[in-house]
């Protein structure tokens, strides 16, 4: 199987467009997969020769493998042999085993649309010389109004500007580097606006025809875990997700954003609103951020602790394991 690896900010969609692509009868939309980077940073972790049986072992011990990826894959039968003795062998098994659980086990892509992609997409070339890229980017803007609320990621504009552009510049470095054959940008507006017209060139890109599934989003289902981060996931694009921002943020909040981004901003093609004047924010507003920041992470380390303890307990359950 060859990977197509999207990656961007986080809230840019890359879990949307996963289940877009996801959707044709040849790929297989796998769930985001941190514990890849996870286990190559390992001490004493060599990819190039490993014990299959411990690696995969350590793969389903992950946190965000026992988070994310479904309890009913049965790894405690796999075949020694069959998982290959490097880390893109045991990877592959993986997949191809999910592919089986979702009833495409002859399926030749598979879509990994973990949003940190482009931390090690050099990594993930030598391991898979085939893989492409696509590097999905959205108005810093919407991905603000989206981040904000949650549980993790930026509390207030400022830093969520700096988020933003930060994880940009990541995915904007390979396109650079590994070229239009490798990386592809597309840009969630037009995803959500003109569907069928960017599928059928991410479809080109990742040498597959276009197919009418695509367009539905049922390609991809987000677990217990992430389901209300990923309310829209399983659903056709919707284009009026382009300027929702506008009734989220206040006009304050969208100034602040363009005077530390601004510029950035109109790079990638989004027109700011205040331009060159927009005011930054004053010691008093940075202040007040700072407080509020502090307070917020406090609250939400408790609420993730919570969804993680619901989602495994669920897990457990599914697998008939004790709690």
């Amino acid at each position: 199987m060859r990977p197509v690896f999207i990656g961007g900010c986080e809230r840019s969609g890359t879990t949307m467009l996963g289940a877009l692509i996801g959707g044709h009868s040849h790929c297989v939309c796998v769930p985001e997969s941190q514990f890849i980077e996870q286990l190559l940073v390992e001490e004493d972790f060599n990819p190039d020769a490993l014990e299959p049986g411990k690696t995969l072992a350590q793969i389903t011990a992950n946190e965000r493998y026992r988070l994310l990826w479904p309890p009913a894959l049965n790894t405690s039968t796999a075949d020694i042999h069959e998982l290959g003795t490097t880390y893109p062998q045991v990877l592959s098994w993986l997949v191809r085993a999910y592919a089986r659980h979702q009833g495409k086990p002859a399926a030749p892509v598979w879509i990994d649309h973990t949003p940190t992609n482009f931390k090690r997409d050099r990594t993930m070339l030598r391991m898979f010389p085939d893989a492409r890229f696509i590097h999905l980017i959205r108005d810093g803007r919407a991905v603000t109004a989206s981040l904000l609320p949650l549980d993790w990621g930026p509390n207030d504009v400022l830093q969520a500007a700096q988020f933003w552009m930060a994880r940009c510049a990541e995915g904007l470095a390979a396109e650079l580097e590994l070229g239009p054959e490798r990386v592809m940008r597309v840009r969630y507006e037009d995803v959500v606006s003109q569907p069928e017209v960017t599928l059928r060139r991410i479809a080109e890109f990742a040498g597959l025809d276009y197919e009418e599934a695509m367009a539905t989003g049922l390609g991809h289902h987000p677990t217990r875990y992430h389901e209300r981060q990923h309310r829209l996931v399983g659903r056709p694009p919707d284009a009026t997700r382009v300027h929702g921002w506008q009734q989220v943020l206040t006009r304050r909040q969208v100034e602040i954003f363009e005077a530390e981004a601004g510029e950035f901003l109109e790079t990638l093609g989004y027109p700011p609103e205040y331009g060159i004047r927009a005011r930054p924010a004053s010691r008093l507003e940075v202040f007040g951020m700072k407080v509020n920041d502090l307070a917020r992470r406090a609250r939400n380390n408790v609420r993730r602790r919570w969804r993680a303890r619901a989602s495994l307990k669920e897990r457990r359950s599914a697998t008939n394991q004790p709690t």
